[in-house]
């Protein structure tokens, strides 16, 4: 089958890109991208400071940078003849300060209870203790220190920011924004407050505020890499792929080192039928977090795109091994299987996939179709063919053709052809008059309506083009427009 665009399919939380091409070969599956939203980066603590006093800045250069807020924890890059060069990638801050002008991270809490303990308690230590509490995780001591932070000074803007970012975690996002509302209020030119109101906002799907929040966090001299990030994402999601692009762009470009908005990139690029670019992003992306498993899925997805199965699935085996757990990469290494007519790891691993994400469509879609039109007799089962391709229906609220079009594969193999009939005519339907797949649809229709099942004699094979067939070891490549699934190749 033909090969369409992807769909679009924005998360919340990345896990990493990970999709390949369905066995059926209808169109790309689902990307799943996003972003992390204040997530902690990948540190090492021994390496980390946070500034010592209220009244701090970098130098670059002759250019004094004061930061927007205290509360960051920064990259010690190195010292010298007193001085600390000191950056934090996602804030766009990069300079010097004096040694003494900063605390070590791993002494920091220590610090900060000795000043609150044996000085006069201050609103600023601690929001500073709070800041390295919520960094451990330890929740309930950040809000005790935050609520204190705030009684003795009710108009600490940083102090709101950080509260709300513990609501999120504890997902109370009415309380987050009610505190960076109240910090808006206090200080309307409180940068950081726009943005996290903008990142709230875009979590509660409120697309237009969460814009105008970013457009002004940016207005009053935000770098925070959140906002490129965020709006890229909102540009994807309406299908405003261009201005997706050049968001995650200027986001690298906050931070060259970003693995996420390497990954997020990677993802529009494919959106836009860009592989060999997106096959360049994933592996800068690979090469910033070797360890982790979304640079190599999505590297999988462009390479599939570009018909290297043998380096998708080496990408897809790495990944595997990173994340055992993720039903996608599972469902992905199955599909590349099926395409090279290799049905037992096919089966195997879409079986995996379903075990760990009942619900996830392509996995459905890609079983019930090997089970129903597998040119191995042994290995065909009408029967659980249509429970799966039901279940993708199901799924899809019976609206998206290829789990319509699956099922009626299913229904023929089962020797059902009226119901196979019916849902090839749902498929058609719902496909555009434009689409060439609503061509090989209506063979289909026509098999089925002649009680023909799709194996026997497959459409493809009745429109002219013949059944692909592995080549011997050591044989000349066959016609390069036929896939592994008699499908034809995507263009």
């Amino acid at each position: 089958m033909f090969l369409n665009k992807m769909r679009l399919w924005t998360l919340l939380l990345v896990a990493g890109a990970g999709s390949a091409v369905a066995s059926d070969a209808i169109e790309v599956p689902k990307l799943k991208f996003g972003i992390v939203l204040n997530a902690k980066p990948t540190r090492n603590h021994l390496r980390d400071a946070v500034q010592k006093t209220p009244s701090f800045w970098l130098m670059d250069g002759n250019k004094k940078i004061v930061p927007s807020r205290p509360g960051f924890i920064y990259r010690i890059e190195r010292t010298e003849r007193g001085m600390i060069l000191l950056s934090l990638p996602s804030q766009g801050l990069y300079g010097w300060a004096p040694r003494d002008a900063v605390i070590p991270y791993n002494e920091a809490e220590g610090y900060f209870t000795e000043e609150l303990e044996n000085h006069q308690p201050t609103s600023f230590n601690f929001l500073m203790r709070a800041v390295v509490c919520r960094d451990n995780d330890r929740f309930d001591n950040a809000f005790r220190d935050l609520d204190e932070a705030l009684r003795l000074d009710p108009k600490n803007v940083p102090a709101l920011i950080e509260r709300s970012f513990l609501w999120q975690a504890r997902n109370r996002m009415d309380l987050a924004l009610k505190d960076v509302d109240r910090a808006v209020q206090v200080n309307p030119k409180a940068a950081d407050a726009y943005l996290e109101r903008g990142v709230y906002r875009y979590r509660l799907k409120d697309q237009q505020d969460a814009l105008a929040d970013l457009d002004r966090a940016a207005e009053l001299g935000s770098r925070s890499i959140y906002i490129p990030l965020v709006r890229g994402s909102i540009f994807v999601e309406r299908r405003e792929l261009e201005d997706a692009q050049r968001a995650f762009e200027n986001a690298i470009v906050i931070d060259p080192k970003s693995f996420d908005a390497h990954l997020m990139l990677g993802s529009v690029q494919l959106l836009r039928s860009k592989a060999t670019a997106a096959a360049s992003t994933f592996s800068r992306a690979i090469k910033l977090e070797p360890e982790k498993g979304g640079g190599y899925g999505g590297r999988a997805v462009a390479y599939m795109s570009l018909g290297r199965q043998r380096e998708a699935l080496d990408d897809l085996n790495k990944a595997i091994q990173f994340d055992s757990m993720r039903a996608d990469l599972f469902r992905d290494r199955g599909q590349i299987y099926a395409m090279q007519s290799q049905w037992n790891q096919a089966l195997a691993d879409l079986n995996t996939a379903l075990r760990i994400d009942p619900g996830d469509v392509e996995a459905n879609v890609a079983l019930s179709w090997i089970l129903a039109t597998c040119d191995e007799t042994k290995l065909r089962d009408g029967a659980r063919a249509v429970a799966l391709g039901t279940r993708a229906c199901e799924l899809t609220q019976w609206k998206s053709a290829r789990p319509l079009a699956t099922l009626a594969a299913a229904f023929a193999e089962k020797g059902d052809f009226n119901s196979a009939a019916q849902m090839q005519v749902k498929a058609i339907e719902l496909t555009e008059e434009k689409d060439p797949i609503r061509n090989y649809y209506r063979a289909c229709l026509n098999r089925y309506s002649a009680r023909k099942p799709w194996h026997r004699l497959t459409p493809l094979e009745e429109l002219g083009l013949r059944r692909y067939r592995p080549p011997a070891r050591g044989a000349a490549p066959q016609d390069d427009n036929v896939q592994r699934t008699g499908a034809p190749r995507p263009r």
